[in-house]
Order: structure tokens, then sequence, then C-alpha cells
């Protein structure tokens, strides 16, 4: 009887823990960072993605539709099998059927709410389990896609610190029946499996081969408005390695990967068939290398000498925003936005962009293409080129007297930025930083005079610098009063001069007289020898 018990509530148990996660009801369950809930709400979020997949695993098929994930830093709790006790065996694992998506505030009620754009929304999939920044100990992928995922997708992440590097050991692991090898596939291996995947950046991975992702066994992959930079692999593809597998890059940036082993940023391998187009391959160890077949429109192509009729361009400098080289990998830094003059600005293909409209967005958020309705052309890469927003300073001139504490004066941006201010003449009138006061711009006034203050604001990724603006700061003399001290003198016919000293008040910061320059004199009509008359 107490066996029979102990099954039971054992049992029991396992039920109540396997269907504690609940979606709401659209299927959706939300994962955010000290989130104790059952995932039905941001209120009642999950705190963990990799709890999440994992109810998405175990509730029946079609419960769970969508994982929603805010921003923050996310490791995996589980092997991808479940079972090995190895902890680099520890990935996220994609879901038949199940979108997987990351960039929100933690707020949001529609998929459109969400802002790309906002660091505080990033969310990193990150292999980094043992020592920190320490590669040996780090996952050996940080997403799996094996087997029949369906119509899953993968959007919005930033995969890092995969390390597949270590081939001292080939064994695999059996992930939905299919082997997933502990040497390739960094950042993400997909095998036997056609996840969609959009919005991703696998930066900062390392494998013996496909440092980014590899694709192999079956698989059809589809990637846009992707990045891949800063991966280092041993042999070949350092950004993605492709294996009997089908792969589409569409708005595709493939830079500052490294393959030690000469063999290109990307590799198809045998059997391997991929379509680029409007995508960015530069600024890599190597380019494209194939031993299976590929096109390439639409796209600049590292290494070539361009190919006027499939609309290829040579590999100049596509102007990036920030990237390291190479030789810096493996990385997590940089941006790949586009700057000002891009010779890859306007030149993708808009028919190649699958569903592309007014609406359509880049990776970080931004219209996919820049007026589209008066006739625009998408760029090529993951990041559409945006014009930096006009910004305005407003001043105001100032009267101060000499002796007023330090002030902040009226000089602020249009942006929302900070300003910079700077004296003609800092010995009259100085700005500085009050960082005890919320790093406000003050002016302290040191003498009486006029000065002229600059206002200036440098702009950043979204606002254009803007024109300075001068404002003047006068500084008046402050009032001092000088009072004879009182004398008494008997008359004795010798003339009287000078005084009996004076007195002051109105000195300022802690000043005497001995600031004063020059000679005290008397006046009045108590100067010389007066006889009036009487004596005492």
């Amino acid at each position: 009887m107490n066996k029979f018990l102990s099954f039971f509530v054992f049992c029991f148990l396992f039920i109540i823990n396997s269907y504690a996660q609940t979606p709401d009801g659209n299927g959706i369950l939300y994962v955010k960072a000290g989130g104790g809930g059952d995932g039905s709400s941001w209120a009642n979020a999950l705190g963990e993605v990799a709890d999440a997949l994992k109810a998405a695993t175990t509730l029946p098929a079609g419960t769970v539709k969508e994982i929603w994930v805010a921003g923050g830093t996310w490791y995996p709790l589980y092997a991808a099998d479940f079972a090995s006790m190895d902890n680099r065996d520890k990935a996220f694992v994609m879901v038949k059927n199940v979108n997987l998506y990351g960039g929100f505030a933690g707020t949001e009620t529609a998929l459109s709410d969400r802002d790309l754009s906002l660091t505080a929304n990033k969310t990193i999939l990150s292999g980094d389990l043992g020592t920190k920044n320490v590669y040996t100990d780090n996952a050996y992928h940080v997403m799996v896609a094996a087997g029949a995922v369906g119509t899953a997708k993968l959007d919005g992440f930033t995969l890092s610190y995969g390390s597949s590097a270590d081939n001292s050991s080939i064994a695999s692991l059996a992930v939905n029946g299919n082997a997933v090898y502990r040497y390739v596939g960094g950042g993400m291996i997909v095998l036997n499996a056609g996840p969609v995947i959009s919005n991703v950046i696998f930066s900062g991975n390392s494998a013996l081969a496909g440092g980014g992702i590899y694709i192999l066994s079956g698989s059809n992959a589809v990637l846009t408005n992707c990045v891949m930079s800063g991966n280092i692999v041993s042999a070949s593809g350092s950004g993605a390695f492709i294996y009997n597998a089908t792969v589409v890059f569409t708005n595709v940036t493939v830079a500052g990967n490294n393959a030690t082993g000469g063999l290109a940023a990307i590799f198809f391998s045998i059997g391997g068939n991929g379509t680029i187009r409007n995508s960015i391959i530069y600024g890599n160890s190597s380019g494209i290398s194939s031993m299976g077949t590929y096109t390439i429109d639409y796209s600049m192509d590292q290494g070539s000498s361009g190919n006027p009729a499939n609309h290829v361009l040579p590999g100049a400098d596509p102007l990036f925003a920030n990237s390291p080289s190479y030789t810096s990998a493996p990385f997590t830094s940089g941006n790949y936005a586009l700057g000002s003059g891009s010779p890859v600005a306007d030149q993708g293909s808009n028919s190649l962009f699958t569903g592309l409209s007014a609406s359509s967005k880049d990776i970080i958020g931004n219209p996919r293409v820049n007026n589209y309705s008066g006739g625009g052309i998408i760029d090529m890469g993951a990041y559409e080129y945006k014009a930096p927003l006009s910004q305005t300073i407003t001043v105001a001139d100032a009267v101060k007297t000499y002796g007023d504490p330090d002030f902040e004066p009226v000089a602020s941006a249009s942006s929302g930025l900070a300003v910079t201010l700077q004296s003609s003449d800092a010995t009259i009138a100085n700005p500085y930083i009050d960082v005890a006061d919320g790093n406000k711009w003050k002016i302290k006034i040191l003498k009486a005079g006029v000065v002229t203050i600059t206002a200036s604001q440098a702009g950043n990724g979204d606002y254009a610098s803007a024109p300075n603006k001068t404002f003047t700061v006068t500084v008046n003399k402050a009032a001092l009063t000088v009072t004879a001290d009182d004398a008494t003198k008997i008359y004795d016919g010798v003339g009287y001069s000078g005084g009996n000293g004076a007195s002051y008040s109105g000195f300022v910061n802690s000043e005497t007289a001995g600031v004063l320059t020059g000679t005290l004199s008397y006046s009045g009509n108590s100067q010389g020898a007066v006889n009036v008359g009487n004596y005492v």
C-alpha cells in the first residue's frame, strides 16, 4: 500500500510540474528576468527561456505557439537531449511549430510593439556557461534545430559564446533522432530541419567549422536580416558552413569572421546549395568558397571583381559604423549599420526580399526601405541606412553678479542629448560637469566681466551634430560698502587728515580688503583744523 501511495504521489507531482507553465489565450508564453509565474503574461512571466522551451516540448503539441522573451542575457539550463551529464551539452533547442521571439521590453501586447533598436531590449542567448569569457568550458552549441521543426521561427536574438572548437571528441548527441556533433556550429547547428531565422546576430562563437551556424543533413534554412560577425573556426566556414543542405541568405551581413584554416566566411561543402541576395560579405579573413553550388545577386562579394550582370559589387568598404578586424575574433562588439555614402545603400533588389512592403523592417526595426511608397530601393545587408536626424540647440544669455552661486545655464538640444559648454575666458566664467548633481553642466563665476559661452552637441547614431550656439554671460561687480570709523579729536590748532580706519561690508567668496588695490582716501569737512569756538 505504501509503495502504491508513493508511486501515486510521484506521478501526481510529475504531472503538476510538467504542466505548471500556462500560455495565454493566444498560446504565448512570456519570459522576463526575475519572473516566477506560470508564463501566462508579462506580470506572471517565467524566469528562464530554457523552462519556456521545455514547457513547449512537454505540453501537448500546439499548446504553446510562441515564446516572447524580454531583453537580457539567458543561458541554457538543460542538455539538448535532456539526458547528457556533460555541462557543455546544454543548449536551447527549437520546438516544432513554436516561434521564439526576443527583443521585448516586457510590456508589449503585440509583436509589432517591440523595439529592436533599444539596448535594454537586446536579448542574448549565451553559451558562456563556465568561467566567463573562457571558451574551453562553454556550451558546444547555443541553439539547436534538429529534426522536423515545422514552421518554427527564431527572431530577435543574439547568439554568442558557443564553442565547438574542441574536436578531441567527435561523439554526438541524439536530439529528436538526429546526431548533433559537438565540434561544429558554435552559434547554431541546423540538421534535417527548416527553421526560419530573422533579425538574429551570430557573434563571438568558435568551432572547428561553421562558427556562426552549421547547416547540414537535408536542412532547408532561410535567414533574413541577420549578421554573422566576430566568429572564428580552425577549418572553414567562420560565418556559415553548409553541407548537404540548402540555405537562402537575404539581407545578411557577414563581416569580421576568421577562418584560420583559410577556407571562407561562407563555405558550401559537398551537396551544399545556396542563394545569396541583397547581402554583404566583407572584411573577413576570406570570402565565399564552394564545393557545392550557389548563386549571388545584388550583393557585395569580398575578394571578387564584381559581376554587373548579377549586380554583384566588388569588395569595397561598405562604411560600417564600427567593424573590428577579423584578427580580433572571437568578439561580440561591432556595429554594422551603414554610414553616409555607403556604396551598398540603395543597391539591393526589392523583388528579392520576400513579402517586402512599407511596413517591412530591418534588423533593428527601421523601415526596410526608405521612402518605399516613393520608389525607394532596399539596401544590401541587415541594416537599412538611416540618415541622422537634425537637431538644434537653444540657449539664453545670463546676467549674474560676482559672488552668485554656480548656476545651470539655459542650454539644451532638441534631441534631448546633453550639450557641451566651452568658455571664451575661463578666468571669468568656467563651465564644468557637476557629477554630484546628475552630471549637469554648470557655470562657476570667477570674476566680473563679460564672456561668451559656446554650446555644442556632437550627435550620435540617430542625430547629426547640431550647429553650435553661443550666449553671453555678463558678470556685474558686487556692491561693496566702505564706512569710515568714527574718531574724537580735541581742537589743538593742528590740521587733521586721514582717519581712524574703515570697515567693509559686501565681500564675497571669503575675500577681504587684501584683494583691493590702490590707496584708501578720506574727504569731508572733518579734514583740517577748525576752531569751533568752544573748549571743553
